[in-house]
């Protein structure tokens, strides 16, 4: 039985605890955006210190560190709380890389990388991507809140999608999108549609395979047990065709913890912001 709280509305139950978080540091936030954003970007990042090639990854995705970033709960700051960290060494990479995937040959970590559809218009976005000579590249989609904030309703798709051709190799994925296009299957909590998007453009480019992975925030409640079906739900679907695999931050957190002593600010910092139980 899952132990439920805050089911009412995750969502506002996750803020606070953020603002608490923020408050008892102390940390300035916006009063002019309910205190819901923190005031200086690097209030909001582990470390504090903003590397250039942060900068430079986030830049291609528009204005995010100037305004979603600063969010308290920004899914992309969380990301980059959560990987930072580990890219800076290549041991440290190593540690990640065997403790969440199993494997090891990654050399990098980038975020926000983008891999073309092959179709008109933005190719959707990753939030964090590793690659490697001698290792199956890993593409990462990380949620937060936004499972918790808002229902999916009946998703607009492109009329370009529905090429069968363009989805060679990949008539599961194909056959997917259509049934959600015409409100076969229903996806409320999940961006399905985004993962298909991912799957596409990926294929274009890794022919040899990837590795799919979604890393959501798991809030005991409902909405989560929710999340859960329908990611089990697209796992069906999908098996066989594409590497998918779902894991939750609090299960990301548990498999790094017993290399603590490597980064003990790193996980003092994340314990208390994101990982509390209480």
């Amino acid at each position: 039985m899952r132990r439920e709280f805050g089911k009412n509305d995750p969502f506002k139950f996750i803020l606070s605890k953020q603002q608490a978080w923020a408050m008892n540091n102390p940390i300035s936030l916006d009063g002019s955006r309910n205190n819901a954003y923190v005031k200086e970007l690097k209030d909001n990042l582990f470390p504090p210190r903003i590397s250039q090639d942060l900068v430079k990854e986030f830049s291609t995705g528009g204005h995010e560190m100037k305004k979603h970033m600063l969010a308290l709960h920004s899914s992309s700051a969380l990301a980059v709380n959560f990987f930072e960290t580990w890219r800076t060494d290549p041991g440290l990479l190593d540690i990640l890389a065997n403790s969440l995937f199993n494997e090891s040959g990654f050399q990098s970590i980038h975020f926000e990388t983008s891999y073309p559809t092959g179709l008109l218009g933005t190719a959707p976005h990753l939030d964090i991507f590793l690659t490697g000579e001698n290792a199956k590249p890993v593409a990462i989609e990380a949620k937060y809140t936004e499972p918790y904030s808002k229902v999916i309703s009946r998703p607009k798709i492109a009329k370009s999608y529905f090429k069968e051709a363009l989805w060679a190799g990949l008539p599961k994925s194909y056959s997917l999108l259509t049934r959600i296009h015409e409100g076969e299957l229903v996806f409320q909590r999940l961006d399905a549609v985004q993962l298909l998007k991912h799957t596409l453009g990926l294929s274009k480019h890794f022919m040899a395979g990837f590795r799919l992975f979604l890393l959501w925030y798991d809030f005991p409640s409902e909405v989560a047990s929710k999340m859960e079906k329908e990611i089990e739900v697209f796992i069906n679907e999908t098996r066989d065709e594409i590497d998918f695999q779902s894991l939750s931050y609090q299960e990301a957190f548990l498999c790094l913890h017993e290399h603590r002593s490597v980064c003990p600010d790193y996980f003092a910092y994340m314990q208390e912001r994101y990982f509390m139980t209480d």
